[in-house]
């Protein structure tokens, strides 16, 4: 058994963890999807175990290009869930150390279900009673900081260890490079682009692979860095997005990351190397007529403005930005509270911060962010806005979107052709 004696407290993840709930949540998935046009994938929703069902929603729809509304999706899925007949079980293994620990550390469990959904199921296993706390959504949602389910808990608050393994994802294996969906809405469109699949061997020996996208009449250089858990492969559809630009753009999935290799540790030392090795390879590409952008989704967003801080670009574009990691968890954590729970960050991830960087950059810079956007709201790219040092910037709010889902309204492809008519190459 684990040795969890030095520890002041646990927080066990509930569901893959403590209970064996993915069947369920898979069962009632396929129903979801059948019914809200997305096709239905076991591997990648099983992939997405612990992601909360809102988040969750908001990749599906990213994905397959949809735009349901995100709470109606979310509330159809619990009711699918709550309506099947099966009550999933404990993880034996898993209770056994539950079992040995509570009797010494005060233990909580932590979960993206709602609390009633959860406090049910574990009344039923005779489990709440000896809980300290049911902690709903402080476990998930960051790349599943929470997921080893093992914090440094005091009796009054809890200090979280925010390491980059537990912060940025990784694969658990080499997924396959797809374009077939980009090729798919080229031919639908009756547009013409070029695509080529890209290698990159970085400075660690690692090959990372991506796509270049060359679309009819470009008017910019393109050099994407995505969100958490979005790779090429799931999201053809933003490629395709911004093509309409029109554009080049060249976007290389992140060490251990959909196609690209991986380390046996991960380093946010590294990706910012490879955020620079990817930004040298597109301009030993792309025309040099043109002018190059960095375009940072989400965290990316903290890379785009690492390589600006250190290549001449044409132009910075911010898309969901976040201004320090701590602020961005506590925004995916609901009734995260800074008096009850403390982070010590990584050093790596404590440099994460991109406020500094706007304070030297003095090039164009443009801030995208949606309107229903609760994990980097307006009032963080306000804040950058403010800090930086460009007097060519400006911020534009796409109505009714949400944190994944900017690209997807035309509003935003058309202030990104008014972002690039103001710069020159």
């Amino acid at each position: 058994m684990i040795d969890l004696s030095s520890f002041k407290g646990i927080i066990f993840d509930m569901d893959g963890t403590l209970v064996d709930s993915m069947g369920r949540h898979i069962n009632a998935w396929q129903v979801t999807c059948e019914v809200f046009g997305y096709p239905f994938d076991a591997n990648y929703i099983h992939s997405l175990g612990g992601v909360p069902t809102l988040e969750t929603v908001e990749m599906l729809n990213a994905k397959y290009n949809i735009q349901n509304d995100v709470e109606e999706v979310a509330g159809f899925k619990k009711r699918a869930s709550e309506k099947l007949p099966d009550i999933p079980m404990l993880i034996p293994d898993t209770l056994a150390v539950f079992n040995h620990y509570i009797k010494s550390h005060p233990i909580s469990v932590g979960t993206g279900s709602d609390r009633q959904h959860a406090e049910w199921l574990l009344s039923h296993h005779n489990i709440i009673d000896q809980l300290k706390v049911v902690n709903k959504d402080c476990d998930m949602t960051f790349s599943k900081i929470f997921t080893v389910a093992v914090m440094s808990l005091g009796l009054a608050a809890c200090a979280i260890n925010v390491t980059p393994s537990a912060f940025f994802h990784q694969d658990n294996q080499i997924k396959p490079l797809t374009t077939t969906k980009l090729h798919a809405a080229i031919e639908q469109d009756k547009t013409s682009a070029g695509i080529t699949r890209v290698e990159i061997d970085n400075e660690q020996g690692l090959t990372l692979r991506g796509v270049a996208v060359s679309y009819a009449e470009p008017v910019v250089n393109i050099v994407f860095y995505a969100d958490n858990r979005m790779p090429v492969s799931e999201n053809n559809s933003v490629l395709h997005r911004l093509g309409k630009i029109p554009a080049n753009i060249l976007w290389m999935d992140y060490q251990g990351v959909g196609a690209s290799e991986k380390s046996e540790k991960l380093s946010i030392n590294a990706i910012k190397a490879d955020a620079l090795t990817v930004f040298d390879y597109a301009e030993g590409i792309f025309d040099k007529s043109l002018p190059t952008i960095v375009h940072g989704r989400g965290v990316g967003s903290y890379f785009a403005s690492y390589v600006a801080a250190n290549k001449p670009i044409g132009g910075l574009v911010l898309d969901g930005a976040f201004n320090d990691i701590s602020d961005l968890i506590a925004n995916m954590v609901p009734g995260f509270s800074n008096s009850l729970t403390s982070m010590k960050l990584h050093p790596e991830v404590h440099l994460m911060q991109i406020a500094p960087i706007l304070r030297h950059y003095e090039g164009p810079l443009w801030l995208l962010v949606g309107e229903k956007d609760v994990i980097t709201p307006f009032e963080i790219s306000k804040q950058l806005l403010a800090t930086a040092a460009s007097d060519a910037k400006y911020i534009s709010v796409v109505p009714g979107a949400t944190h994944n889902a900017t690209l997807k309204h035309d509003f935003a492809i058309e202030e990104y052709q008014r972002f690039i008519s103001h710069i020159s190459p």
